[in-house]
């Protein structure tokens, strides 16, 4: 291997007057160029429980935990969250130099990486039954979907909040560990969750009375119009339909002391306010 051409192609590389008229035909070449630089950057291993060790180079850290240096660079490039139950990050992204020439660490960094290791999410049915799988993959399975509905889910797209009646949740969200190790589940964002799946529609009358609806089909259907009026009412466009304000279920429902969803009367009371007051 030709190390002095190497270091030239490198300098010129990163030499601004020059980068546009660099011309990478040795294939050659650019793959030494790309290990030599990946031997040249120190980097951190992470596993889940939050303990770490620095390595000298990319190649260094793959060898370590027996992995492709492609493995190693999709996950520094935030393309994957973890290889092998690991997560790896950049020293220069976790290290401070102080004036006096020490280093410290960013700790705080290390504990939030180290929980994005940890894919357990937690499967949350209509009753508020509620079972833990280890990764996304397990979940799909059980569910019966595929990985992308719920990765949706779990990252908001396209406002996704439940697939095949079930909602699910990312552990650490779920989650709190106590001094000793113990954990609790949060039994609030779990009926939050429940909200969510019991889906449905109100419609509120001038003088309080309310009738719930499966859809917004059997709603509109009700009331003998095209169901592109619900959404109107539904996303403000329109106050109200035929004399009726329509309110989501899951924004008007609370759960009584025996965890059984009833109307809040005192939101029932501000949207009458609101509608029919104002």
């Amino acid at each position: 291997m030709k190390i002095n051409g190497i270091i030239n192609n490198f300098i010129r590389y990163n030499n601004p007057s020059k980068q546009k008229t660099i011309k990478t035909n040795n294939n050659k070449n650019s793959k030494e160029l790309i290990n030599f630089t990946r031997n040249k950057i120190p980097v951190y291993v992470i596993d889940k429980n939050g303990d770490y060790k620095r390595y000298n180079s990319e190649t260094e850290a793959a060898a370590a935990i027996g992995v492709t240096m492609n493995s190693v660079s999709s996950v520094l490039s935030y393309k994957s969250i973890k290889t092998k139950g690991f997560s790896i990050e950049k020293a220069t992204k976790l290290e401070k130099k102080n004036k006096d020439g020490s280093i410290t660490l960013d700790t705080n960094k290390i504990k939030e990486i180290a929980k994005n290791i940890n894919d357990s999410i937690y499967v949350v049915d209509k009753k508020g039954n509620y079972k833990k799988f280890s990764s996304r993959k397990e979940a799909m399975e059980a569910i019966g979907c595929s990985y992308g509905a719920i990765t949706h889910i779990l990252r908001g797209n396209y406002g996704a909040k439940t697939i095949k009646g079930y909602s699910v949740i990312e552990a650490r969200e779920l989650e709190t560990k106590d001094k000793k190790g113990n954990i609790t589940v949060n039994k609030e964002k779990i009926k939050e969750l429940i909200k969510n799946l019991n889906k449905g529609y109100y419609t509120i009358a001038p003088d309080g009375k309310y009738q719930k609806y499966s859809s917004q089909v059997e709603l509109a259907q009700s009331f003998g119009v095209n169901q592109s009026l619900v959404c109107q009412v539904l996303n403000g466009r329109i106050k109200t339909l035929k004399g009726y304000r329509i309110i989501r279920a899951s924004d008007i429902e609370t759960f009584d002391k025996n965890n059984n969803l009833i109307i809040d009367n005192k939101k029932l009371n501000k949207i009458l306010k609101i509608t029919y007051k104002g």
